[in-house]
């Protein structure tokens, strides 16, 4: 019929499937739109499962909420499924009361050209964009890079955000730059007067922010 399904399997701390969620410890889902394809899940204090997507074609992004036992939390933007005004969705974090951070691109334009940039949104725990999030809910980044990596959110609210640009040449490096927010969505003048760093090229980030504000970077 076109639909995109996914599957999220939960296993007991001993490795077996738990029968408790899903259908025998696997849960199906569909959004009913095809092209859907999950990139990054978290959970919820509650237990509630958060799980961020991209379409291929438009490009675009999804998050889906699951309650505890595996079945589509209705509750969460609509039937289940919220649609943020992001091209593409690679990584999400929950901050302080459940709020919801995504790290992903948009498009700008600028003299008649568009183009894509790195940005960061955030969804209400209802899963609504929230507008006192950065610019009316999305808040563009400064620098060359085009889309959004990895991001973690501190105890404080503020996110900690990783972006990336691929030079537009055969073989061309990844850069990628490391910037910090206020829980407002706006740049932390405080981290590097508000630059974004580069990061040494690698094949591979992830981060880990600590509770007392300092920040892990992992590669490969």
């Amino acid at each position: 019929t076109g639909k995109t399904w996914f599957y999220v399997t939960k296993l007991t701390a001993d490795g077996s499937l738990d029968s408790s969620f899903g259908h025998g410890g696997v849960a199906r889902v569909s959004v009913g739109v095809s092209g859907f394809t999950p990139t990054t899940i978290t959970r919820q204090t509650d237990g509630k499962l958060v799980i961020g997507a991209s379409f291929d074609t438009p490009p675009r992004s999804a998050v889906v909420r699951l309650n505890a036992d595996g079945s589509l939390d209705r509750s969460f933007g609509n039937g289940g499924v919220a649609l943020p005004p992001l091209l593409g969705l690679v990584d999400l974090a929950l901050g302080p009361r459940d709020a919801i951070v995504l790290s992903g691109s948009t498009s700008t334009a600028s003299a008649g050209t568009s183009a894509t940039r790195w940005a960061l949104a955030q969804l209400t725990p209802q899963g609504a964009l929230d507008e006192s999030f950065g610019q009316a809910g999305i808040e563009t980044l400064p620098g060359p890079a085009t889309t959004g990596v990895n991001v973690a959110a501190l105890a404080n609210g503020d996110i900690v955000a990783i972006g990336q640009y691929i030079r537009p040449v055969p073989g061309g490096a990844t850069i990628v730059y490391l910037t910090r927010l206020l829980a407002s969505g706006a740049i932390d003048l405080g981290f590097n007067d508000g630059v974004p760093i580069m990061v040494p090229p690698s094949a591979f980030y992830d981060l880990v922010a600590n509770p007392d504000g300092s920040v892990v970077l992992g590669q490969a």
